[in-house]
């Protein structure tokens, strides 16, 4: 009976432990998390959603023969109908990247808009977000 005990206790201790290493490790690695995403950086992430979304209405509803239409809130000279471009500021005073990706078939299939971040250099890839790049991709449907 005594043994069985021992074993138990092991095992609570043992995840106790492990609760522990797991605890120092997230309070360890919060400032680089972080880093990234403070206030300029969620303040990026929230207007490229924004202008994803009215992007996405624009390709979605894009025809041809229209001529090409702009954002009402941004006093951009791109062409919101082209296929990539740029448009309106970043918190760092950068202009907002944008591209239409298309699927494999050639279809319009999402919109990627992103910061170029505080050190103003595109580090992304495709759909990827690198470095200190901040963007989103939402779907055409």
């Amino acid at each position: 009976m005594k043994n069985n005990e021992q074993k138990q206790h092991f095992r609570s201790f043992g995840v106790i432990s492990v609760f522990s290493l797991l605890g120092l490790c997230i309070l360890a690695l919060y400032p680089v998390m972080t880093s990234q995403t403070g206030e300029n950086g969620h303040k990026a992430l929230h207007r490229a959603e924004g202008l994803a979304y009215q992007l996405v209405e624009i390709h979605k509803n894009l025809n041809i023969q229209q001529p090409y239409r702009s954002i009402a809130s941004e006093a951009s000279e791109s062409h919101l109908g082209a296929p990539e471009g740029q448009i309106g500021m970043d918190p760092w005073g950068h202009a907002y990247q944008f591209k239409v990706l298309r699927s494999s078939t050639g279809k319009k299939a999402k919109v990627a808009v992103w910061s170029l971040g505080e050190n103003g250099q595109s580090e992304s890839q495709r759909e990827a977000f690198l470095g200190d790049d901040i963007g989103v991709l939402v779907d055409i449907r």
